[in-house]
């Protein structure tokens, strides 16, 4: 026979401050209606600039955003700025992945925080159930925001 352990109320807090923060991120994300908050449209004409040269602008949906550089003071990380902005490089697909893999790490945290919590899938059968709805769901949104990211 299976001896059911209770949760202890750090963990019911800390299961409760999860769906809190999941709430949150997720609302704040999808109804977020000024997604660019502090992007201006600026006409780039009227714009005077001591260095053109040193002066990159990333056109976006809402606007200019202007980053200025200063290749004096770090000529190499200028230059990979430069190189990162204008491709798809293994850097971003790793800080992809990174995430990716961080994201997955949480969904199972939350899996066995649901798991003592609600005594919910402590079978062998229940177990491997929630283990591959675990997987479909960590599959499901990383390639939305691989989506979101790259296309």
């Amino acid at each position: 026979m299976i001896k059911t352990i209770k949760a202890s109320k750090s963990e019911k807090i800390l299961f409760i401050f999860l769906i809190v923060l999941s709430i949150f991120v997720f609302t704040s994300f999808f109804l977020l209606k000024n997604k660019c908050l502090f992007v201006e449209k600026n006409n780039l004409s009227k714009l005077n600039f001591d260095e053109p040269n040193n002066i990159a602008v990333m056109n976006v949906e809402c606007g200019n955003v202007i980053i200025e550089l200063y290749p004096d003071i770090s000529p190499k990380a200028v230059e990979r700025l430069i190189i990162e902005i204008t491709s798809i490089s293994a850097f971003s697909i790793f800080i992809f992945l990174s995430i990716a893999i961080f994201w997955y790490h949480i969904l199972t945290g939350i899996r066995h925080l649901v798991m003592d919590f609600f005594h919910i899938g402590e079978s062998l059968n229940g177990s491997y159930y929630s283990s591959i709805f675990t997987i479909v769901l960590w599959i499901a949104t990383s390639l939305v925001f691989f989506g979101y990211l790259f296309i």
